[in-house]
């Protein structure tokens, strides 16, 4: 036996009273018809290929009368969740693999470091951060890249973009970031060679190799009255200390010609000296031979005015 419709809730009502609901159903709040098109988001994919996450959006199907079938209704409903924060996530963990698998590509960083940057400049990357930091780790499988000039502004954009967001991230993944401002912002920025920001670089690499500890105790720095010594954890100093060195080697090969930076540079390398143990040995004789020319000039400018 079929029973009369209810409300929402569950309330009997007239037969005028459902026809007029019925009709409200079939119009807008603005009296406009339910069986207005919405417009459908674009499936066109900048690297060739429909993104995995439109195989399964629904399809609205128009019946015979014109009113929207019920997936039609279904469709219209689900398009503000489509803005929302759980569908980015889906989104973005579904497309995640392979925007890490073409990151790493010659031929498509550009491209997908761009889309990336969007992503955070946009607001979609919340919750799914998790998914997302595997596309800037796979963007670091080869960091001697960022120093080609074709690359050095997507690099930029998209590093510079993560590591202002760095709260959406969890703490260890925090940790990564603050790497890569050393490693890839601060790399970067060196080759502008502009005065101002070239010394305020200098100053930050030199507070990170004075987190390493000196081969010599006694030439470690006194700490602080009533403060405690710092050091970075051992796990960590091998890619800290391959981090500091690029940034060292980039400003000696940049900058180091010009005046107003030399004594930051000298100052740089004589740091990097005095801590060389925690190089690789290719880097620790790089630093040596650096510091040779530091000597090397420092006696030259004892000879010009005459001091012994």
């Amino acid at each position: 036996m079929s029973l009369p419709p209810t409300t929402n809730t569950g309330t009997w009502v007239p037969q005028a009273q459902r026809e007029l609901e019925s009709q409200k159903r079939k119009e807008g709040p603005d009296g406009s018809s339910a069986s207005k098109k919405v417009k459908g988001r674009s499936s066109a994919d900048p690297l060739g290929e429909p993104p995995p996450w439109t195989t399964s959006m629904p399809i609205a199907v128009s019946t015979p009368g014109g009113e929207a079938s019920s997936s039609s209704s279904t469709a219209t409903a689900a398009a503000p969740a489509a803005a929302s924060p759980a569908a980015a996530k889906d989104e973005i963990g579904a497309a995640a693999p392979r925007l890490a698998e073409h990151i790493k590509s010659v031929a498509k960083f550009v491209k997908v470091a761009s889309m990336a940057t969007s992503l955070l400049e946009e607001g979609r990357v919340t919750k799914n951060s998790e998914a997302f930091f595997d596309v800037l780790e796979a963007g670091m499988a080869d960091p001697k890249r960022l120093r080609e000039p074709k690359f050095r502004q997507a690099f930029r954009r998209l590093y510079g973009a993560a590591t202002s967001r760095k709260e959406l991230f969890g703490l260890k993944r925090q940790a990564a970031l603050r790497l890569w401002q050393m490693r890839v912002i601060n790399q970067i920025d060196l080759h502008s060679r502009e005065a101002e920001q070239v010394l305020r670089i200098c100053k930050e690499v030199r507070a990170g190799l004075m987190l390493l500890p000196c081969h010599d105790p006694s030439l470690e720095p006194p700490p602080r009255p009533g403060a405690r010594r710092e050091m970075m954890p051992e796990a960590a100093r091998p890619v800290w200390a391959e981090a500091l060195f690029e940034c060292i080697e980039v400003a000696m090969t940049e900058v180091h010609a010009h005046e107003w930076a030399k004594n930051d540079l000298n100052t740089l390398v004589k740091t990097a000296q005095d801590r060389r143990q925690n190089f690789t040995d290719a880097h620790a004789e790089a630093i040596l031979g650096w510091n040779r020319k530091r000597k090397d000039g420092a006696g030259e400018l004892k000879a010009l005015f005459g001091v012994k």
